[in-house]
């Protein structure tokens, strides 16, 4: 029986003319949906990244799990073999990249605080990386289990997230193997947290111990850009050759922003440039998830064509309340900029339902460069196998770079059936670009325990 509606509408902007287009039930599909990490107790906050050797140039999709054990998956062969590791630390908000210009060493983000990693305020970074993450191959899992090190960042290192910090990202810069995080940071009054930026330089296993650095100190939003008394939120970014393409939320002015960062020279651009309004709404998906964290919160996701063109196209996606008779639901806007963000496109809207957690990738190896870009949302839908309402995963997808787009199902409509609390559900959903295939992978709720799912979903 298939859970998901016969259909899905959505309300496409483009050049000032609105149109009506309805997907098709289901997506071309690369594999079955996969469990990646089953039995997990307490959170389901996935992050992923593409990884490979120079001696084993087979692709690997790694999916890092953040729970108590630390555990990830690697798949090889089209996801047609995979096995599970264990890394060495655990941490909150897991974010993951690569270093492709250093030691190839896959590094994974997370934070906690300075007495214990379970706890708020957080105000410690745990950077771990490994060498050899994923010694699968077609036929074995390995004889020799990844070894992992880790760089412990705290208040007392020059970090300097004081009294805390949230919503941390690693971000690999192009043609360096420096490694950059942008985060929220915590202010004692919700009206000045500060969107902050730091360069964590190439952190490098030895035999002795990890070899850690710290190149330059937390670098603030100025308040030439934006005043102390507004309250900035949720950043997000993408390395573009030399600069940091960040977009947040403006919560006081009740905005969607875009800047840039130069991260040789260290300075911000002058000006934030508005990409939307938005309205936020203190919305709980109607008896789907009370807790999900992620229902009321204007969260931003950004992605380029390319890395290294110094003017690619830019999407940025969001989810914000309706307006109107629609104000009861979530819905996902796309917004797209050729001119280096100072103007965005207002590109589409999932109008009157509910797309939450909205996740974007362009289709690009690492280092080229691609017009297919992806965005996985969460459609609100009837499942069959959790007691009615639930939600659905959904692959929107563009072949012009963000200016068209249709919407299909993947996935399995289960996802999860509230209430959650005090789980954050749904902050790292995410997509990777792997090859010739796109993986998502999201949190699920299979009672009373919660998991990751994945597909590979053809481009």
């Amino acid at each position: 029986m298939n859970p998901h509606p016969k259909s899905l509408v959505i309300l496409v902007c483009l050049a000032a003319v609105a149109l009506v287009a309805t997907a098709a039930t289901t997506a071309a599909l690369s594999t079955p949906v996969l469990d990646v990490l089953s039995g997990q107790q307490n959170f389901a906050e996935p992050a992923g990244a593409r990884w490979a050797t120079e001696s084993n140039p087979q692709v690997f999709q790694t999916v890092v799990h953040a729970n108590t054990n630390s555990t990830y998956r690697c798949f090889v062969d089209r996801y047609n073999r995979s096995c599970t590791y264990s890394s060495s630390t655990f941490g909150l908000d897991p974010t993951a990249a690569v270093d492709w210009n250093g030691t190839n060493e896959f590094i994974r983000l997370t934070m906690g605080d300075s007495g214990s990693p379970t706890i708020r305020p957080n105000d410690t970074l745990f950077l771990e990386f490994s060498e050899n993450p994923c010694p699968v191959t077609p036929t074995d899992c390995g004889s020799t289990p990844p070894t992992w090190q880790t760089c412990t960042y705290s208040p007392t290192s020059g970090l300097g997230f004081i009294p805390g910090i949230d919503y941390p990202q690693l971000v690999d810069r192009p043609n360096s193997s420096h490694m950059w995080v942008v985060a929220w940071r915590l202010s004692p009054t919700i009206d000045s947290n500060r969107v902050v930026v730091a360069n964590l330089g190439n952190p490098t296993t030895t035999p002795g111990g990890p070899i850690c650095s710290l190149i330059s100190n937390v670098s603030e939003l100025p308040t030439t850009v934006e005043p102390t008394s507004v309250h900035l939120a949720y950043p997000r970014a993408v390395a573009v050759g030399n600069e940091l393409w960040i977009t947040y939320a403006n919560v006081t002015d009740r905005k969607m922003k875009f800047v840039r960062f130069n991260m040789v020279t260290q300075i911000w651009g002058g000006s934030a440039f508005e990409v939307d309004d938005y309205l936020p709404y203190p919305l709980t998906l109607a008896g789907i998830a009370d807790g999900n964290r992620r229902s009321s919160m204007p969260v931003s996701r950004i992605d380029v064509s390319d890395r290294n063109d110094s003017s690619p196209t830019a999407v940025i996606t969001f989810q914000s309340a309706g307006s109107g008779s629609c104000s009861s639901k979530q819905e996902t806007r796309i917004y797209r900029s050729t001119d280096l963000g100072v103007t965005w496109s207002y590109e589409l809207v999932t109008g009157c339902q509910t797309n939450a957690h909205p996740e974007v990738a362009f289709a690009r190896s690492e280092g080229g460069s691609s017009s297919t870009v992806h965005v996985m949302t969460q459609h609100e839908c009837l499942t069959s196998n959790k007691g009615g309402k639930g939600l659905c995963p959904v692959s929107w997808r563009s072949t012009d770079a963000g200016a068209n787009w249709s919407g299909v199902f993947v996935g399995e409509g289960n996802t999860f059936n509230g209430p959650l609390i005090p789980v954050y559900w749904g902050d790292y959903d995410g997509i990777v670009a792997d090859g010739d295939t796109m993986f998502y992978f999201w949190g699920d709720m299979d009672a009373p325990l919660y998991r990751v799912r994945g597909q590979g979903i053809e481009p």
